[in-house]
């Protein structure tokens, strides 16, 4: 996959923004103006958290999930300016920042997957080569990085009636539902991604997610299963199984098999039904 959003679903996708934040919440002392960053970064006001978690890194520079929340924030940021040059420097900026919250030991997968997806330069590729598709996804990207949800959705709703085969615009609408407690209408979003190009890996993903939020387990696996088989060899497709495994591993349903030496069992198996099915195209 060449493009990847960089809002917050993941920023963006819900088994990231968990990821991160588990490590950033489970080794900080209760503090009032950490928990209001946290709270802001969580609803997706981005723009709105970047100053707060500026100041709570300044403070405590060792404090790995506010430096990892901090980059996050600032490659939101990126996308509401319009000026180019501002964008790439706002991105190496984000970069360096996630590279310092791995070097405090930071190793959730939220940073690795960003840190793969943001060139050194900052640069980034468009979504169309159509001025008008290009123009609105990237007001919808400002809009979902400001958390203004709903607006965003007008913006990528837009370029979609622009060119009804613009993987992103679909996809991305089912995200704004998906952040919006919407997994069915989310559902909906992600299947028309997926019969654009059922080749990317990404709309299985999410389709998994929505499908885990309305806790749909054996069909969310299905989903997590299929973005492996479209994109093998990305280390982002397997990212819902494995959150599944170890999920599974802390509500205590491997107890038995982690008690005979075979802790995620299942997951292997999800993992090996996955490059079997694979082999079989």
């Amino acid at each position: 996959m060449n493009f990847q959003r960089f809002s917050i679903s993941a920023l963006f996708c819900a088994i990231l923004l968990s990821a991160g934040l588990a490590f950033s919440e489970s080794n900080a002392k209760p503090d009032a103006g950490r928990d209001h960053a946290f709270e802001l970064y969580n609803h997706g006001k981005m723009v709105d958290a970047m100053p707060l978690l500026e100041k709570l890194a300044a403070d405590n520079p060792k404090d790995v999930g506010v430096v990892e929340a901090w980059g996050v924030a600032i490659l939101s940021y990126a996308q509401t300016l319009s000026d180019p040059e501002l964008r790439k420097k706002a991105r190496v900026r984000a970069r360096s920042i996630l590279l310092k919250a791995e070097e405090l030991g930071d190793n959730s997968d939220l940073p690795k997957t960003l840190l793969r997806m943001i060139p050194e330069d900052g640069s980034a590729a468009a979504f169309s080569d159509k001025k008008e598709v290009d123009d609105a996804m990237q007001q919808a990207e400002a809009d979902f990085a400001r958390g203004d949800l709903d607006k965003a959705r007008q913006a990528y709703m837009r370029a979609y009636l622009l060119d009804s085969r613009q993987y992103y615009a679909a996809l991305f609408i089912g995200d704004t539902f998906f952040r919006q407690h919407q997994p069915a209408f989310a559902a909906e979003w992600f299947a028309q991604a997926v019969q654009i190009d059922p080749n990317r890996e990404t709309a299985y993903r999410y389709w998994g997610d929505a499908l885990l939020s309305a806790d749909k387990k054996d069909e969310a696996r299905i989903k997590f299963i299929e973005a492996i088989i479209a994109d093998p060899y990305n280390q982002t497709s397997w990212i819902g199984i494995t959150k599944m495994g170890q999920e599974r591993s802390r509500s205590g349903e491997l107890a038995e098999a982690e008690g005979r030496g075979r802790g995620g069992g299942q997951r292997h198996q999800d993992q090996h039904y996955a490059r079997y099915l694979f082999a079989q195209r």
